[in-house]
C-alpha cells in the first residue's frame, strides 16, 4: 500500500500527502451507487472533482448491498468498488472507504438478515462482518488509490442504547480484530 503515517502524517510513496476531498453518493444515486450503477456519472463525477484541486474522496461501502447474506460477499457489489477505485485513480482520485455503512443521510440502511443483532455483541454479526473485511481488503490490494478504510460510519446510530453501553475496551477489541482482519489481506492497509 502506498500510503502510510509517519509522525503524525499522512505519506504517500514517501512524500507528505494532504488529502483534499469530500464525502460521495453519485447525484443521480445518492446511496444506491452500488445498485443503480452508473460509471460514467461516477467517471465524470471524479474528473470534476479533480478539476476542483481535490485529490481524494469517501465512499460509503452500502452493507446491505455488499452482504446479501451473512456468509454471502456480493461479487458483483465487489466488481463494482473495483471499477470505481480504478475510474478514482484515471481521475487522480484517492479513496477512502468506509466499509459498514448502516446508516446514511437519516436513515437506517439496514442488513435484511440483521433482525435487531448487536453489531457488537452477536457471533453471527461479527463473523459476517470479518467475511465481508476479507473480501473487500483481497480487491483492494491491486489498487494503490486506497487512502485508508474506515471500519464504518455512525454505526452507533444502528442501536444507540447499546452503543452507549459499550465500554472503550469493548471498542478497541472489535475495532482491533477487525482492522486485523482487513490488514491480514492488504498488509500496511491504514
Amino acid at each position: 500500500m502506498p500510503f502510510t503515517v509517519r509522525e503524525g502524517r499522512i505519506w504517500k510513496d514517501d512524500e507528505p500527502f494532504l488529502a483534499l476531498g469530500v464525502n460521495y453518493h453519485p447525484s443521480g444515486a445518492g446511496c444506491n451507487i452500488w445498485i443503480d450503477w452508473d460509471p460514467d456519472a461516477i467517471a465524470h463525477d471524479f474528473r470534476k472533482m479533480a478539476n476542483a484541486g481535490l485529490n481524494s474522496a469517501r465512499l460509503f461501502l452500502i452493507w446491505r448491498d455488499f452482504q446479501p447474506e451473512p456468509e454471502l460477499v456480493s461479487e458483483q457489489a465487489l466488481g463494482r468498488l473495483e471499477e470505481v477505485l480504478t475510474l478514482a485513480a484515471a481521475a487522480g482520485i484517492n479513496c477512502l472507504l468506509s466499509l459498514l455503512t448502516v446508516w446514511m443521510n437519516g436513515q437506517l440502511l439496514d442488513l435484511p438478515w440483521r433482525h435487531g443483532r448487536s453489531p457488537w455483541r452477536d457471533e453471527l454479526l461479527l463473523a459476517a462482518q470479518h467475511v465481508l473485511a476479507r473480501a473487500v481488503a483481497i480487491r483492494l490490494r491491486n489498487h494503490d488509490n486506497v487512502l485508508a478504510v474506515d471500519l464504518g460510519d455512525e454505526l452507533w446510530n444502528i442501536d444507540p442504547l447499546e452503543a452507549a453501553s459499550l465500554t472503550q475496551a469493548d471498542v478497541a477489541d472489535w475495532q482491533q480484530r477487525l482492522a486485523g482482519t482487513l490488514r491480514s489481506e492488504a498488509p500496511g492497509l491504514l
